[in-house]
């Protein structure tokens, strides 16, 4: 007897079943999505990572992401008609969070000149939001937004701008106050 063990292939998901797909991930999510069928882009603020999202969607054979929004991708590319743009946006908070975990795991401030560096930050960035909390980095990063309120709202700009502010008023003091504050 022939056991083929081998797994089946999956069809490519239609068209139609992908919109339905991502129109139900819109309606059904606790997060905020938005969709923009127009130009095929899914878009929201921290909360889940692309690859969560993507298996939301039940991981679409036939159908690949693109992170970012079709202006930016490069001129004369061929994006193929079965492709989602991501456009995933972070918070004030997130961005803080990010640096301040960046901190607390390597003891210094990034540079953010640093290839390493920032592919360490983004990672932080590309998980779920709504995974984990501790209480010192909630902590700390509310301190730090106390400090930076007035600063540009695009993510590289506020980071910039936060790691400026952390390194002003230093880590050791914001953990200070932040452990003073937790129960």
């Amino acid at each position: 007897m022939l056991i083929n063990m081998l797994p089946k292939r999956r069809k490519p998901m239609s068209k139609e079943e992908f919109l339905s797909a991502v129109i139900d991930l819109t309606k059904n999510s606790n997060n905020e999505y938005s969709f923009d069928q127009a130009t095929m882009t899914l878009a929201w603020t921290d909360g889940p990572s692309v690859e969560t999202t993507w298996e939301r969607l039940q991981n679409p054979n036939g159908w690949k992401a693109i992170v970012g929004v079709p202006s930016d991708s490069k001129q004369g590319e061929n994006v193929p008609p079965s492709t989602l743009f991501i456009d995933r946006s972070f918070s004030p908070r997130t961005v803080c969070s990010s640096l301040v975990r960046f901190y607390g795991s390597k003891s210094r401030y990034p540079d953010l000149n640093s290839t390493s560096d920032m592919d360490y930050i983004y990672g932080i960035l590309r998980l779920d939001v709504t995974l984990e909390h501790f209480k010192i980095v909630d902590a700390i990063t509310n301190a730090l937004l106390e400090r930076t309120t007035k600063l540009p709202s695009d993510t590289q700009g506020y980071l910039e701008a936060a790691n400026l502010a952390l390194k002003e008023v230093g880590y050791e003091a914001l953990w200070a106050k932040a452990f003073n504050t937790i129960d």
